[in-house]
């Protein structure tokens, strides 16, 4: 804690005392300083001031004299940060401020906002239900807009888990409707129930909300249900074909056998030509094959045969020209791809027509057409479980476009369309469902009047944009700030532009051409920049080759290791001060650097780790202490054991702290136990009070005198201290008895040093007082000789003035030697020497030296770089300016001179 070097000295008591002036503090609503609002801030006591200051600093972010850059840079807390960003309008910022803000703190604000405002907006960003839950418990009877709002939340939420607990339960029940449904055999009804429950399904799996989708698991038992069902199905109607067939159709070696039976010789060996003939088609499937075999029973058939050949003809016809057909399809189905469904479908459906007993044979086209069949249905069913995932994940687009559209997220929008998009194109829409096209027109439908919307809505605040922007050219602040204001108006413009079209291009160039122009003045301070954060980077890459140079030279065996702390705490503190640098150029020199500061600490530790050894073996033997019968033994053995504990070298603070205690235990019982055993232990902690409260009424003495000799207190502290035990219902007494007095003395102490070093600046008031005299005598030309007189003898009989006062010395000279002169410019000096002390004060001037005040401060800061003077020095130099200057008439002087007094007196203060 830094003291003040001066005290206002103590007015005479004959003499009324002069009101101090009263600074007025002020209000924060007043402040409109960033950096010291921020300072604040971080600093802030209480919870009302803390409110107030971040309430102030989002009126002056909304109002754009704050930017959230500035806000980021300046505020490190979490806490804090997610409290400025909720109060804000704009909704980005939280998300700027607090990236990583969970729902633990959301949760925390909703109930501990410093507003409505703040907790309203921290209850709209949880979406844990467990989070409304806490809230409805935790805000009843406290908060009845966050009480209100969690308790719709949690009814939304119970009314939502019922709904989709009826829906899990309808699903349940259609899912084992279908399961008996396979399980049975096939009844009239059979085809309806399935169709119904087929239709019933879809609609589970066509909902909007994922939630009410059947499981994976559902979903697979549906489909086996659902495929065992379509095979009983399809079992019948191959039996009800086959049953036709049999009645139509006879197969190719019915007709052989009856061949055989026939009377006519010529007929027979006709009807034998034409049978060997099909079977050479089975074997030579050709279009030329069939062709001769085509003639072949045209001729036949011209010929006077009975009824019975003709007949068996007919069939042995139909049957080649049900072979050429389906030989024909599975040509045409193999040589295009297996999911052309016109292709496929006619293979299928030809196949069905066939009859059983050619479906059962073993001809290689019967087998390409069972075949290609069996692969057209499993691309059938890849193709539909692609379509069903297609469509499951648009539903689900759908739902998160819906949302972001409602909350007015443009970009998110505009994103989940891009999803939509790609996943359209792995559908077929006019095989999809309804549904789906109706969600479809309905999000593109909103989307474009958001978009519309955006641009409508956006287009003041970029024209507002452009105006700020061009408002910075040529503005002439702080090119840091400049650059920082230039960067954040590019960022909102950017985020204005999110997940829009491109209809502003002409506002954009307008714009990034100002943009331009008011960044060229930050291009030389950043330079300028550059050049600091080279030298700081030489500058760290010098230290670092000290460090090295002081690691490779060090005895560590040897080594003063209290020295090596203070070198390691100096170290660092160097090392910060040699800032800014460049991040990328400095992460070999800071990894140098990390590396020296480790070899340093490993050293330590190792001495940490040797001293905390040893002090634990202390504090073994001083329990082992405890255990001695013999009390003087016992105690002469924990003295020996506290005098090596002080001989043993340094170790970290807390495990110090730690075993310090521990042994002090071990040390308290051995004294316990002989001060237990001890006839005259008693009246040993009585002589002890006494001898302490003796001390205590000396220092008390020695505080009540009109001098004070430190010489005694201290002798007297360290003589408390030598005092042993006391009684334990006096010890809190006792000692806070000496800590008074102690503290007292140190206090008046202080106040006597710095009286004695004001007393030198009341003494050149005084002279001064004399010198003004004279000269207000000078000016008015009047005789002056009984004044002089009196400066002369005062300046004889006051010896104890400040040093290094060569100006008002000249000053007096002239006086005394009748060799008065005006100064010039000394009013306007004057002047400024006492916007100076005013700057130094923080007290504000008056309105019409402002701009003087402005130019004075920038000169100071200037001129301040990289020096250290103290706020004491500065006033001691001010001050001797202002009684160096001489003459100047009291109708000016006065004025001057109590401006020039308040802040000298708020200075020392």
């Amino acid at each position: 804690m830094i003291f003040s070097l001066f005290r206002k000295r103590k007015t005479a008591k004959d003499t009324p005392a002069k009101k101090a002036p009263v600074i007025k503090e002020v209000s924060i609503n007043d402040i409109d300083n960033s950096e010291e609002l921020f300072s604040k801030l971080i600093h802030a006591s209480s919870t009302q001031q803390e409110k107030q200051l971040c309430l102030r600093i989002v009126t002056l972010c909304n109002e754009d004299k704050i930017s959230i850059s500035d806000i980021k840079q300046n505020i490190s807390q979490i806490d804090r940060l997610l409290q400025i960003g909720l109060l804000l309008d704009n909704k980005e910022a939280l998300t700027q401020l607090c990236p990583n803000a969970n729902e633990k703190l959301f949760l925390q604000f909703a109930q501990e906002g410093l507003t409505a405002k703040s907790r309203t907006h921290a209850f709209n960003q949880l979406t844990d239900i467990k989070s409304f839950e806490t809230l409805l418990s935790a805000t009843k009877g406290k908060d009845k807009t966050i009480y209100r709002a969690a308790q719709e939340k949690v009814n939304l939420h119970t009314q939502a888990e019922q709904a989709l607990l009826e829906i899990q339960n309808q699903v349940a029940h259609n899912l084992e409707s279908l399961t008996k449904l396979a399980s049975s055999t096939y009844a009239p009804q059979f085809e309806a129930k399935l169709e119904l429950l087929i239709q019933t399904w879809q609609q589970y799996i066509d909902h909007s909300d994922a939630r009410f989708h059947p499981s994976t698991s559902q979903l697979e038992q549906f489909e086996q249900a659902k495929l065992i069902c379509e095979n009983t199905i399809f079992e019948l109607e191959e039996k009800q074909t086959a049953k036709q067939d049999k009645q139509t159709q006879q197969p190719v070696e019915l007709v052989i056998e009856e061949v055989e039976t026939l009377d006519n010789e010529k007929e027979t060996q006709l009807v034998e030509t034409c049978k060997n003939a099909c079977l050479d088609l089975l074997d030579n499937q050709n279009d030329e094959a069939f062709e001769a075999l085509q003639h072949l029973f045209v001729d036949t058939l011209k010929e006077n045969l009975s009824e019975s050949a003709v007949k068996q003809l007919q069939r042995l016809q139909n049957f080649a020209e049900a072979e050429n057909t389906l030989s024909r399809l599975v040509s045409k189905f193999v040589e295009q791809n297996i999911n052309e469904s016109q292709a496929s479908a006619e293979l299928e459906t030809w196949f069905k027509s066939l009859p059983a007993e050619i479906k059962q044979s073993n001809h290689e086209s019967i087998v390409k057409a069972q075949h290609a069949i069996f692969e057209r249905k499993k691309a059938f069913k890849e193709q539909k479980a692609e379509q069903k995932a297609a469509i499951d994940e648009l539903f689900n687009l759908f739902r998160r476009g819906f949302s972001a559209i409602n909350n007015g997220q443009v970009r998110r929008s505009a994103g989940i369309n891009k999803g939509i998009e790609d996943q359209l194109e792995k559908i077929d829409l006019d095989k999809a469902p309804a549904m789906l096209n109706k969600k479809l027109e309905e999000f593109n439908e909103k989307l474009a009047k958001l978009q519309d919307w955006h641009e409508y809505a956006t287009e003041p605040k970029k024209l507002e944009l452009i105006a700020k922007m061009e408002k910075l050219i040529n503005c002439g602040i702080n090119p840091e700030l400049l650059a920082n204001k230039v960067k954040d108006l590019q960022t909102q413009w950017k985020q204005l532009s999110q997940g829009s079209s491109d209809k502003h291009q002409e506002l954009w160039e307008q714009f990034n051409e100002h943009a331009q122009k008011a960044y060229a003045p930050c291009k030389s301070f950043f330079d300028e920049v550059g050049q600091l954060r080279k030298t700081n980077l030489e500058k760290r890459e010098q230290m670092v080759l000290q460090l090295q140079e002081y690691i490779a030279g060090m005895n560590w065996s040897g080594a003063d290791f209290k020295q090596v702390i203070k070198l390691l705490r100096a170290a660092k503190e160097q090392w910060q001060s040699y800032s800014p640098v460049e991040r990328s150029a400095s992460q070999k020199v800071q990894k140098q650097f990390n590396e020296c500061i480790q070899n340093i600490q490993k050293q330590l530790d190792v001495e940490f780790a040797d001293n905390q050894l040893i002090k634990e073996n202390l504090i073994k033997k001083a329990e082992e202490a405890i255990t001695i019968e013999n009390a003087r033994e016992s105690v002469e053995t924990i003295k020996s054991l506290q005098q090596q504990w002080k001989n043993v070298g340094l170790i970290e603070r807390k495990t110090e702290q730690k075993l310090w205690e521990e042994f002090r235990k071990n040390c308290d019982a051995v004294f316990e136990k002989r001060n237990a055993q001890s006839k005259e232990f008693k009246k040993q902690l009585q002589d002890n009070l006494n001898a302490a409260n003796e001390i205590c009424d000396k220092l008390e003495a020695l505080l009540a005198a009109d001098t004070l000799d430190l010489n005694v207190a201290e002798a007297l502290q360290e003589e408390y201290k030598q005092v042993g035990m006391i009684p334990k219902p006096s010890i809190e007494t006792t000692q806070n008895r000496f800590r008074a007095a102690a503290d007292a003395i140190i206090k008046k102490n202080r106040q006597l040093r710095l009286s004695k070093q004001e007393e030198k600046w009341i003494n050149l008031e005084k002279l001064a007082k004399d010198v003004e005299a004279c000269e207000e005598a000078w000016l008015n030309e009047s005789s002056y000789d009984h004044l002089k007189e009196q400066l002369q003898q005062d300046s004889n009989n006051i010896q104890n003035l400040p040093y290094d006062i060569i100006g008002f010395q000249s000053r007096v000279d002239r006086v005394l030697e009748n060799s008065i002169t005006e100064i010039d410019h000394c009013a306007s000096t004057l002047n400024e020497i006492c916007i100076r002390m005013e700057i130094l004060a923080n007290i504000e001037s008056p309105t019409a030296e402002q701009a003087l005040r402005m130019h004075l401060q920038v000169e100071r800061l200037k001129n301040d770089f990289g020096q250290s003077d103290t706020v004491r020095e500065q006033l001691d130099e001010l001050t001797r300016q202002w009684y160096s200057l001489g003459p100047i008439s009291d109708e000016v002087r006065a004025p001057l001179k109590e401006r020039f007094k308040i802040c000298r007196d708020t200075i020392i203060e």
